[in-house]
């Protein structure tokens, strides 16, 4: 569950100007591509939804990593912008457990 909770984090550019763009910008957990192959990142959400209460931030973990990989196809950019009450574009995230997920996104 650690895992699936710090996930999502932010993109670090070297400063946290919520001014900047950058401050919206997040990634995924950088060796997901490197443990799991092909499709088996999806199972593995798949089986721990079964095993878990926080079903919801499997549901954001899942629509975060489907659009990393649609993103990445397009520009190669694996950068995704996070919703929140300022910015009304992004992906929205349900859950409040997302470890490393600033506040005002989840």
């Amino acid at each position: 569950m650690d895992y699936i909770r710090a996930f999502i984090r932010p993109y670090y550019t070297g400063g946290f100007n919520s001014n900047s763009a950058e401050y919206f910008k997040h990634v995924a957990e950088p060796f997901y591509s490197q443990i799991f192959k092909g499709n088996e990142f999806i199972q593995f959400l798949d089986t721990a939804k079964k095993k878990i209460s926080d079903a919801v931030i499997i549901d954001d973990v899942k629509n975060f990593y489907n659009e990393i990989l649609i993103k990445q196809e397009i520009d190669g950019n694996r950068c995704l912008f996070l919703k929140s009450d300022t910015t009304p574009k992004g992906l929205e995230l349900k859950s409040k457990n997302h470890v490393n997920v600033r506040l005002e996104f989840s």
